[in-house]
């Protein structure tokens, strides 16, 4: 086994699935704390932000949420910056935030 495939197989599913998100947007790789920043705040590299909140399947981003220690509501306010400044769609992520108002209260 490469030691890349070693250290990718060691990533939990969900970050997994993030990285290949972001590695299907754009050309500029993503590391762990880069990722967790965008699931915090909703800002960083424009591709990367579209990808993260909108390639990426609600369970994928509560389960990042909770790996980076970022609250339902931190993770809430966040979707709305990104939608509000890199335009990132996600259908999920509407119909939890609407099914959820408190988060953002």
């Amino acid at each position: 086994m490469r030691g890349d495939d070693a250290h990718r197989s060691a990533r939990p599913d969900f970050l997994q699935g993030i990285i290949n998100a972001v590695e299907n947007a754009s050309q500029i790789p993503a590391e762990n704390a880069q990722i967790a920043a965008i699931i915090r705040t909703g800002d960083g590299a424009p591709s990367h932000v579209r990808a993260i909140f909108g390639d990426c399947p609600l369970p994928t981003l509560l389960n990042a949420a909770e790996h980076f220690g970022v609250s339902s509501k931190q993770l809430a306010r966040a979707w709305l910056f990104a939608q509000s400044r890199h335009k990132a769609a996600n259908a999920e992520m509407d119909e939890w935030l609407a099914a959820s108002p408190f988060l953002v209260a």
